[in-house]
């Protein structure tokens, strides 16, 4: 990550900080990306909130909007949009990961009770990681409050001469309410 220009506003005051984005550039992994006037991050000791955070290059762009606060039921919705994951190769790497394709689609995260739920509706076309190519993959994530669970659905597929191929099909449950119980299955096809 390398700074560019970055103009803020900001406001600060005894509660915290408000920063709004203003004519702002930055590069990631030797692209320039545009933050859209009108982003917003208001932080303090024992909150953050992103409002309408938007960011462009390219084609590709990133949305973020939500808040952490200790007295309230947090939420962060991400949107991605023909967003290049090898943008998150620069943490990913860290745990030896290497990664790229192109994630499109939505992530929300949300705390309630102290537990953190996740729902999410993406696919990344062109899949590829550590080098080799996984195909197109969808996941999905949803809770079931009536179950109380989290389920968890992660499949590529390659389709290639009228044969299907799928390198990762990955299901199941998390319960966070039975002490973090799982029940999955995984099937790694090389």
């Amino acid at each position: 990550l390398q700074m560019g220009e970055i103009n803020i506003k900001m406001l600060s005051d005894l509660d915290g900080n408000k920063v709004k984005f203003l004519d702002s550039k930055f590069k990631a992994n030797g692209e320039t990306w545009v933050i859209d006037n009108g982003s917003e991050v208001n932080y303090g000791r024992d909150f953050l909130v992103v409002k309408d955070f938007t960011a462009n290059c390219k084609n590709q762009s990133l949305f973020v909007d939500g808040r952490r606060e200790s007295d309230s039921i947090d939420f962060f919705n991400v949107k991605l949009s023909d967003f290049d994951i090898a943008q998150l190769n620069i943490i990913l790497g860290e745990i030896g990961l290497n990664t790229n394709g192109k994630a499109n689609g939505q992530l929300i995260l949300h705390n309630r009770d102290n537990t953190m739920y996740c729902t999410a509706n993406m696919s990344i076309d062109k899949w590829n990681l550590n080098g080799r190519y996984m195909g197109d993959a969808k996941v999905r994530t949803g809770w079931r409050a009536d179950k109380k669970r989290l389920g968890i659905q992660l499949v590529s597929t390659i389709d290639e001469d009228s044969t299907k191929h799928i390198p990762i099909d990955m299901r199941g449950f998390y319960y966070p309410e039975e002490d973090g119980k799982i029940e999955f299955t995984a099937n790694f096809d090389g």
